[in-house]
C-alpha cells in the first residue's frame, strides 16, 4: 500500500486515486479486456508502474522486452513523435521489408481496435509522471522506517529531524510545534547539556549548540571535549579560563549570552552582557601569561575561586526582550512566545496559519486569495517609491511562523499608527503566490489585536425554549456582527438540545450577558 500509495501521488497517476480506492474497497474491479486481469490485480485495476506499462505492451502487443523498454523511456521523456508511431504499432502490429512480423499488434491477439487504442492512451497519461515499481519500493522502505522511529522513538526522531533543518525557522517551528502535541519539548540551549545538533534529554529534546547565530562547529566541538574531559562548567568565569586559548571570542561569547546558553549557572543575562567582555579580556591575559612563563613567585601559589562568579548584579530584561534576543540568535522562540495566552483569539479570527498559507502542501491558495491572519508584527522596513510615497515591507508571526506582508503607499496611508513593531494586529489581504518564490500578503485592511481582547470565560450559553422565535431573533439582533472568540450555545430548556451559533454571533466579552436577561429574563445568559 506504501509502495502504491508513493506511485499513485504524482501528476497522472493521480487521477486514478478515486478509482483505486473505489476499486480496493468495492472488490469488483472491471477491466478493458481480460489479459489485462493478471498485469493490473496487485493495483486493483490502475496503471501505477512503469513495469506494467512494459507487461501491457508485452502481453497485449506482442513487443519483446527490449521494445518494451523503449516505449517506457519514449513515454516518460514525453516524445509525442516517437507515441505516435508506438501507438500505431500496439494497435496493428509491425512488419520487416520482407514480410517478417516484429510486433503481433493487440490486434492480432483478438483485442479490438477501439479497446486497444484505450489502453494505449490510458498508458501515456500515467507514463509521463508514473515510478518504476522498484525505485517506489526503496522510498516506501525508508518511509516505513521512519513512520516505525516516530512511532517508537519520537523524541530522537524530532530531534534528528530538528537537525536536518537547522538554519530554516519556518520548518523548525513546524517540528516544535508537531513535538509538542506528542508531548515533546523543546528546551532551552545549555552550556553543560547541549550538543552542537539537537539531542535528546530525558522525554524532551535539548536545543543544538551549531542553530545559535555566530557559533561555529570548531568551538563547539572544542567546548564538548573539554566539558567531556574536565567536566561541567560551574561558573561564567570557569568557562572563560577553561576556552580562553580555544578560539574564544566576544561576538560568539555575546550571541550565547543572548540565546540563554548560560541561563543555568544562575546569573543574568543583563548581568553577564555587562561584564563578558572584561572576563573574557582577563581570562585570555592569565592564559597568555601561563604560556610565556612569566607568572611571578606569589602568583604561582594563589588559588583562584572560580566556582563563582564575582559580579554586580544587573536586573533582567523583560520577558518580551528575552524572547527577542531568542529569535534574534536562534531563529525560533524556545522559552515562550509573545502571543502565548493569545492562542484561542488568533485561532478564531485567522482563516489560516502562517504554516498552512507557506507551506501550501494542498495548493489551495493561490494568487488573490483573501485571507485573515490574527498576530504580531515584528519587523518593519520603510521605502520610498520612485514618486516619492512610503511603502512599507512588514514581518508578521502567529504561533506557526512568520510571512512578509507588502504595505503600498494607500494603506501606509490609512493604518500607519497600527503597522508599528511588536504591535498585536489582525490583517487581510491577498496572497502572492509565485512559483520558487516566498508567498507573501498584500495588505488590505488592519486593525488591532490586544491582549485585553482575551475573555476570561470559554462559551456563553443562552437559555430559551425552542418555541420562542420572538426570543431567539431578539438574541440574533444582540450578538449579530460580534465575530469575536468565544463560542456561543443556544440551550433549548424544552427539548434539552444544544446548537452551537454561527461564529459571526460569538463574543469577546460578556457585555451582551446584561442585555440578553433583559430581553428573555434573569439567568438566561451564562459565560462559562
Amino acid at each position: 500500500d506504501i509502495i502504491a500509495g508513493i506511485s499513485l501521488y504524482r501528476p497522472g497517476p493521480m487521477d486514478s486515486i478515486p478509482q483505486y480506492i473505489a476499486n480496493k474497497n468495492s472488490g469488483s474491479i472491471k477491466y478493458k479486456h481480460p489479459l489485462l486481469e493478471n498485469i493490473l490485480d496487485v493495483t486493483y485495476g490502475c496503471i501505477v508502474y512503469q513495469e506494467q506499462v512494459m507487461q501491457i505492451v508485452r502481453e497485449l502487443g506482442g513487443y519483446s522486452l527490449g521494445r518494451a523498454d523503449l516505449v517506457r523511456r519514449a513515454m516518460s521523456k514525453k516524445k509525442t513523435e516517437v507515441m505516435e508511431q508506438e501507438r500505431k504499432n500496439f494497435v496493428y502490429g509491425i512488419k520487416d521489408e520482407n514480410g517478417n512480423v516484429e510486433v503481433e499488434g493487440a490486434m492480432s491477439r483478438g483485442i479490438d481496435e477501439k479497446t486497444a487504442i484505450s489502453i494505449f492512451d490510458e498508458m501515456m497519461d500515467f507514463a509521463k509522471y508514473a515510478f518504476n515499481k522498484s525505485h517506489a519500493a526503496a522510498y516506501a522502505f525508508v518511509s516505513y522506517q521512519t513512520a516505525w522511529l516516530k512511532c517508537h522513538y519520537p523524541t530522537e526522531f524530532y530531534a534528528a529531524l530538528l537537525t536536518s533543518v537547522l538554519g530554516q525557522a519556518t520548518k523548525v517551528t513546524k517540528h516544535i510545534t508537531e513535538a509538542k502535541k506528542r508531548g515533546i519539548n523543546l528546551l532551552p540551549p545549555d552550556i553543560n547539556k547541549s550538543y552542537s545538533s539537537f539531542v535528546p534529554d530525558g522525554k524532551d529534546i535539548r536545543f543544538g549548540l551549531a542553530a545559535i547565530k555566530n557559533v561555529g562547529a570548531a568551538f563547539i566541538d572544542d567546548m564538548t571535549a573539554e566539558r567531556e574531559k574536565n567536566g561541567e562548567f560551574v561558573s561564567f568565569t570557569d568557562f572563560c579560563n577553561r576556552m580562553a586559548d580555544k578560539k574564544l571570542n566576544k561576538r560568539l561569547v555575546e550571541s550565547m549570552i543572548k540565546s540563554g546558553v548560560f541561563d543555568s549557572l544562575g546569573i543574568t543575562r543583563a548581568t553577564l552582557l555587562q561584564v563578558y567582555e572584561t572576563a573574557i579580556d582577563s581570562a585570555v591575559r592569565e592564559q597568555k601569561t601561563i604560556v610565556s612563563g612569566q607568572l611571578d613567585f606569589f602568583s604561582m601559589f594563589e588559588e583562584t575561586d572560580v566556582t563563582k562568579d564575582n559580579f554586580p548584579k544587573v536586573p533582567e530584561f523583560d520577558k518580551r526582550e528575552l524572547l527577542n534576543f531568542e529569535k534574534e540568535y536562534l531563529g525560533v522562540y524556545v522559552s515562550g512566545h509573545p502571543l502565548d495566552g493569545m492562542e484561542n483569539v488568533i485561532k478564531n479570527v485567522s482563516s489560516a496559519t502562517v504554516l498552512e498559507i507557506v507551506e501550501n502542501e494542498n495548493e489551495k491558495f493561490v494568487s488573490d486569495t483573501k485571507v485573515k491572519l490574527g498576530g504580531m508584527i515584528s519587523k518593519r522596513r520603510d521605502q520610498l517609491t520612485k514618486r516619492g510615497e512610503l511603502m512599507m515591507y512588514l514581518i508578521f508571526e502567529d504561533l506557526t511562523g512568520e510571512i512578509e506582508v507588502i504595505v503600498f503607499p494607500g494603506q501606509v496611508r490609512k493604518f500607519e499608527p497600527l503597522l508599528k513593531e511588536d504591535s498585536f494586529c489582525l490583517l487581510s489581504g491577498n496572497l502572492d503566490v509565485q512559483e520558487e518564490k516566498p508567498t507573501k500578503i498584500r495588505l488590505e485592511t488592519v486593525a488591532t489585536l490586544k491582549a485585553y481582547d482575551i475573555p476570561n470565560f470559554k462559551k456563553l450559553f443562552v437559555k430559551l425554549k425552542s418555541t420562542d422565535t420572538a426570543g431567539f431573533e431578539g438574541v440574533k439582533n444582540i450578538l449579530k456582527g460580534k465575530n469575536g472568540s468565544v463560542p456561543v450555545i443556544i440551550y433549548y430548556e424544552d427539548t434539552k438540545q444544544s446548537v452551537q451559533a454561527p461564529k459571526s454571533m460569538w463574543v469577546s466579552d460578556d457585555k451582551c450577558v446584561a442585555e440578553i436577561e433583559k430581553l428573555l429574563g434573569e439567568g438566561t445568559a451564562k459565560t462559562v
